[in-house]
């Protein structure tokens, strides 16, 4: 994994070089015999030798970091474990940048106002009021009218204007709720980061 040959070319990844990686370790020496040969895991965890293989990384990784703390037989790789990677952008500029979150809980600060409607139907409508009277004309709508003597007995049916109401409503009710957090992360497959060494 360290080197490969392309159209009789050499291809060599330059230490720091971080790649997804999903086979198992092949190293016999060392602390951490799980990592690939040339390659160190993204875990977080210290690796320890004797032959000064970690020269090169050391010195990136000290920059990287800003620590002193590598050295050729010592070294701690960035803890990507959990992590997904993101390329530098006007956003992002500084390499070791991290940010985001697994989860996030959504509340009054983070939904738009909203409101709901009332909707009234109110066509209009009239009130009929039935007459007994006792002659034989329909009551003119004069007040106190008295029927003529001796008329005979008749029903007669008044019916008011169509009218309306006028009813307006504004709900003013706030409603509640109880925020719960809720996973943001897409679908994916685990696997191991890797540092070339």
């Amino acid at each position: 994994m360290s080197n490969y040959y392309y159209n009789n070319h050499l291809i060599t990844y330059p230490p720091g070089s971080i790649a997804p990686y999903i086979g198992g370790g092949t190293t016999t020496s060392g602390t951490n015999p799980g990592d690939p040969d040339g390659w160190v895991i993204c875990d977080g965890q210290q690796r320890t030798v004797a032959d000064g293989r970690f020269v090169n990384l050391a010195a990136i990784l000290n920059t990287y970091m800003g620590v002193s703390t590598n050295t050729s037989n010592s070294i701690t790789p960035p803890d990507l474990r959990g992590r997904f990677l993101r390329g530098c952008d006007s956003a992002a500029t500084n390499v070791k940048a991290t940010g985001g979150v697994s989860t996030i809980t959504l509340d009054t600060n983070t939904l738009p106002a909203h409101g709901h409607g009332v909707w009234i139907s109110d066509p209009g409508h009239v009130h009929a009021i039935r007459v007994y009277n006792d002659d034989n004309q329909d009551f003119t709508g004069a007040v106190n009218q008295q029927p003529p003597a001796d008329s005979g007995p008749i029903n007669s049916y008044w019916q008011t204007n169509s009218a309306t109401t006028g009813i307006t409503a504004t709900p003013s009710n706030t409603g509640t709720a109880t925020p719960s957090s809720f996973s943001v992360i897409p679908s994916y497959t685990t696997i191991n980061y890797v540092m070339r060494y």
